[in-house]
């Protein structure tokens, strides 16, 4: 096997979900978060992928983004504004 396939990107299933305004994605019934980060992914199309120990990592092209559980409450998510 060629040394450039790396077999934890290839023996997984793959979804391609679309990030929300909040930074957030939903998969399987969960709602998870991408850190915020110099790059705004609201908007884009993220391919997240299930390894087979169940774990859940998320790509933009070869980018890996960490995905962290969203908080139970949707306002905390939300930036303030200012009065």
């Amino acid at each position: 096997m060629p040394r450039q396939i790396k077999l934890e990107r290839v023996l997984v299933l793959k979804y391609r979900r679309k990030v929300a305004k909040d930074h957030t994605i939903r998969l399987d019934g969960q709602v998870l978060r991408l850190p915020r980060a110099r790059y705004a992914y609201s908007g884009r199309t993220v391919e997240v992928h299930q390894r087979l120990d169940g774990s859940l990592v998320a790509f933009d092209g070869r980018r890996q983004l960490a995905l962290l559980p969203a908080p139970p409450e949707p306002r905390q998510l939300r930036v303030l504004r200012k009065t």
